[in-house]
This record gives C-alpha cells, sequence and structure tokens, in this order.
C-alpha cells in the first residue's frame, strides 16, 4: 500500500500538473470558444460578435480572425491576441486596448495582420522567431516599448504600410537581435512622436526603405551594432538630435533618403559605410564620423556622384564647369569627405543615361546569340556570325568604326542565313542593323551642325543613307550595313575638312 505522504505529494504533483498545462484565465481560445464570435468552418473564419475584456489564444493554424471592428481589452500583462507555433493566420479588423503585447506572434510563419489598430500596449505587434510574415495597414500607438517589435531572428518579415506613434519613452519599430539572414523589410510605414522612430539592435541585412520618420525625440533612424542593412527612399525630418545614428554598426548603404531640418543628418561611429545621393536640407550639422571610424564612403566614382548639402552648393561653392557637380569637396571632419557633391538637391536624378559604347552593345548582343537554341542546321552560320561580332567588338575598341561596320555586315548575311534554317535571329538582325544606323545619323548631323548641309561630303552621306533605308525596306539587311558604313565614311571626311 501506498504511504499517505507519497500519495499526498502525487496528487499535489498532478494538480500541479493540471494547472500549468490550462488555458490562462481569462483567456478566450479560438476557434473553439464560440462565445464571443461566430465560427464559418468551411471557409475557417471566426468572426467577433463582440466586444471581449479577456485575451485571445488562437490554437489552430490557417484561419482568420476578424475583429469586425470589436476591441479586445486584455487585463495586467495578458496579450490581446496570441499564438504560437501557428502558420496561416490572419488578424483583421481588431482593435485591442492595453494588456502585455497587442497582438503577439510567436515562432509563427506565413502569417498575415492588417488593418488593426493597436494602442496603450507594453508593444503592439509583437513578432519573436517568426517568419514570411506580412504586417500591413495597421495603427499602432501609446504603446510604452515599442509599437512594432521583431526579435528572436524573426526573418523574411514585411513590416509596410503602418503608422507607429506617439511612444513617448519607446520606439516605433524596433527589431532587436535579428542577424542570421533574416532579410525583413521595412517599407512605407509613418514612424512619428516616438522616443525613436527605428531602431535596428544587432540586426543584419534588413531594408529600410521609403519610410517617413519624423519627430522622434532621441533619433530617427539608429543603428547599434547592425551591418549590410540598406536604408533607402526614406524622409527623415524634425528631430532634436541626430536623424541618422550609426553606432557599432558597419558596410550599410544609405542612398536616397531626404534628411531635412534635424539637429544632425548622419553620425557615423562605424566603419566601411557606404552613402551617397542623399539630400541633406537645413540641418543644423549634416555629418560627423567620429575618430576611428574609417573606410566610409561618401561619393562614387562620376557619373554617380556623392550627396547634396544645402550648404555646400552654388553659388557659394559652384560648379563652374556645369558637370553638376561641386567643384570643391565637402569636408565635415579630418579624413571624412563627400569628393563629388552635388550642385541641386535630387542632381542625380536629373543626370541623363549614360549611353553604352557600341562595343558593350554588340558584346550584348554576341552573349544573347551564344544562349539561343537553333536547329542543328542553323549553328555554323550562329558560329560565323559570333566569330565576325568579336572582331566587330576589337573594331569598335579601337575606334576602327568603318570595319567594324563590315563585320557587322558579314555577322548579320550569316544571321539571315540562319534564319532560313529556322533560326529566330530577326530581332537581332533589327537591333545590329540600328546601332549601325545611330551611329551614321549621329556622325550626319555632327557634320552638319560643323560644315553645314551644302558641303559636298554631306551631301553624298544623305545618298547613302537613303539607299540604306531603302535596302531596308526591301529586307536587304547586310547591303543596309554597307550603305550606312558608306554614309559614316563621307561624314567623317566632311569633319576631317
Amino acid at each position: 500500500m501506498m504511504k499517505k505522504k507519497h500519495f499526498y505529494a502525487a496528487v499535489i504533483l498532478l494538480l500541479f500538473l493540471a494547472i500549468c498545462i490550462q488555458p490562462a484565465l481569462g483567456v478566450i481560445l479560438i476557434p473553439n470558444d464560440t462565445s464571443v464570435g461566430t465560427w464559418n468552418s468551411s471557409d475557417r473564419i471566426y468572426t467577433l460578435t463582440t466586444d471581449v475584456s479577456d485575451g485571445l489564444e488562437i490554437v489552430e493554424s490557417n484561419l482568420t480572425l476578424d475583429g469586425a471592428g470589436r476591441t479586445v481589452t486584455p487585463t495586467g500583462s495578458d496579450k490581446g491576441v496570441d499564438f504560437y507555433q501557428k502558420s496561416g493566420i490572419t488578424i483583421m479588423n481588431l482593435n485591442v486596448t492595453g494588456g502585455g503585447a497587442g497582438i503577439s506572434l510567436r515562432f509563427s510563419d506565413g502569417c498575415t495582420v492588417t488593418n488593426n489598430t493597436v494602442s496603450s500596449c507594453n508593444y503592439g505587434i509583437f513578432l519573436a522567431g517568426s517568419n514570411n510574415n506580412t504586417v500591413t495597414g495597421n495603427t499602432v500607438e501609446s504603446s510604452v516599448e515599442a509599437g512594432i517589435w521583431l526579435q528572436q531572428n524573426a526573418s523574411g518579415n514585411n513590416i509596410m504600410s503602418n503608422t507607429a506613434s506617439n511612444n513617448p519613452n519607446g520606439l516605433g519599430i524596433y527589431a532587436q537581435n535579428c542577424t542570421s539572414n533574416n532579410n525583413n523589410n521595412l517599407t512605407s510605414n509613418t514612424v512619428s512622436n516616438n522616443k525613436y522612430g527605428i531602431k535596428l539592435y544587432n540586426c543584419n541585412n534588413i531594408s529600410v526603405t521609403g519610410n517617413n520618420i519624423s519627430n522622434n525625440d532621441s533619433c530617427e533612424i539608429y543603428l547599434y551594432n547592425s551591418h549590410g542593412n540598406e536604408l533607402t527612399g526614406n524622409n527623415i525630418s524634425n528631430n532634436d538630435s541626430y536623424a541618422i545614428h550609426l553606432y557599432g554598426s558597419d558596410e550599410n548603404e544609405l542612398t536616397g533618403n531626404n534628411v531635412s531640418n534635424n539637429h544632425g543628418g548622419i553620425w557615423v561611429q562605424g566603419c566601411n559605410n557606404t552613402i551617397y545621393h542623399n539630400n541633406f536640407i537645413d540641418n543644423t550639422g549634416h555629418a560627423y564620423v567620429s575618430d576611428g571610424c574609417t573606410g566610409n564612403v561618401f561619393n562614387q566614382a562620376a557619373p554617380t556622384g556623392g550627396n547634396f548639402w544645402c550648404n555646400w552648393c552654388p553659388p557659394e561653392h559652384p560648379d563652374d564647369d556645369c558637370d553638376g557637380f561641386v567643384d570643391e569637396p565637402y569636408i565635415f571632419n579630418v579624413n571624412s569627405q563627400d569628393d563629388l557633391p552635388w550642385a541641386c538637391q535630387d542632381g542625380w536624378l536629373n543626370q541623363p543615361p549614360v549611353a553604352e559604347s557600341p562595343a558593350v552593345v554588340v558584346e550584348y548582343i554576341r552573349d544573347y546569340i551564344e544562349q539561343m537554341d537553333v536547329p542543328e542546321d542553323a549553328e555554323m552560320e550562329m558560329e560565323k556570325a559570333v566569330t565576325d561580332l568579336n572582331k566587330a567588338i576589337n573594331e569598335f575598341i579601337n575606334d576602327r568604326i568603318d570595319k567594324a561596320f563590315n563585320n557587322i555586315a558579314k555577322a548579320v548575311k550569316h544571321l539571315m542565313k540562319a534564319q532560313e534554317k529556322g533560326a529566330g535571329t530577326q530581332d537581332v538582325i533589327v537591333e545590329l542593323v540600328a546601332l549601325v544606323q545611330g551611329i551614321a545619323e549621329e556622325a550626319i548631323e555632327d557634320a552638319i551642325e560643323t560644315v553645314g548641309a551644302d558641303n559636298l561630303h554631306i551631301v553624298k552621306a544623305q545618298e547613302h543613307y537613303e539607299k540604306a533605308l531603302g535596302n531596308l525596306a526591301d529586307g536587304k539587311y547586310d547591303a543596309a550595313i554597307k550603305k550606312f558604313k558608306n554614309a559614316y565614311r563621307e561624314a567623317m571626311k566632311a569633319l576631317g575638312e
């Protein structure tokens, strides 16, 4: 017979285990409990029909919780909506007020949180160890610690088009300890009136793109020990501290950001960061790089250039050679400078595209031809065309344009023969002819501008050009290239007089 003390111990243990495996008091299990909503089992949609003063726990995967505009008010540190190791969950149209977390995704994947309003929680929307989720169109405000919080290597999440605001002692969007191939995207969010706007703490490979970040107290974007992140196209303004602070953070890239009306523009306490094509406007101080922080780059080679700095532009700092860049580098502290500061805001958007050289164009066409799948009978002609194009590339590189035209004409002739044998070469033939025609036309225009249209060589060039157009109309592409070559040569003779 079991001794009494052992019996009582066993009973106490069973009671303890029974308590531990029960859900927390005041938590409603979804979809099992229909006391606060309706469950459509065929569509797997649970719709709230009343406000709820308890937390909701989702216990199955692949369902939708439609709040239908109702309000969940958890007590104490309870969560408004909580689920663990689930997938395919959608939370929508819900209001959550108070509690520990408004909406909590723990180690859950492929879920969507959309069109919810979360307020006065310790943290609004919480993703811990959760991957490939979408959080979009939510309003999160008055959180104690963070509006939207990612941690524990949450990865592949899209945090987009949310409003995270009025968290005076906390953070708008916070990513913490996300270092392993996380690739989270923070996109097109509005983040304002928080202590920090967006903070990455020990996070790598996060994209922060197109956000509007303003009026946050300590910093708009703060990277702490975070590497390989991209900050692109953000509007960052009205901060009493530094708009962007990189602390112990290396190899980040910042492009296309508008940084305006802040006490400080950017403070770099890291190495090997790349910062160009940003507008720094009306900041008390635009940039500062701490001692010992090496390898930071504030411009690329022309024509890409650097940044626009409103205190380093014409007329006080001129662009006398009209290349779009201020003539003197912008030096903001020892060993840190922008060598090619832009002369006007968004100057890089107004630059004409850089034309690719004829040699590069022919290389593209040659590579395309080599990858084409053609009938066996056409393979030899294709190989001959590639050989002629390689010769044309070499002639272009050595500025022997008319000889390059001869080789292109030969290549086109082989391509036409390959077409007769079933190869689909019409598009590349047209591209090669267009390249030659464009070079000849530009040469004629330059010659007319230099010597006038009545010059004998110009007249001959135009005659050859018209004959080439006639050959094109008849489908005689190789003959057209030869006439374009003659037009080019006559134009160059005119220029040489």
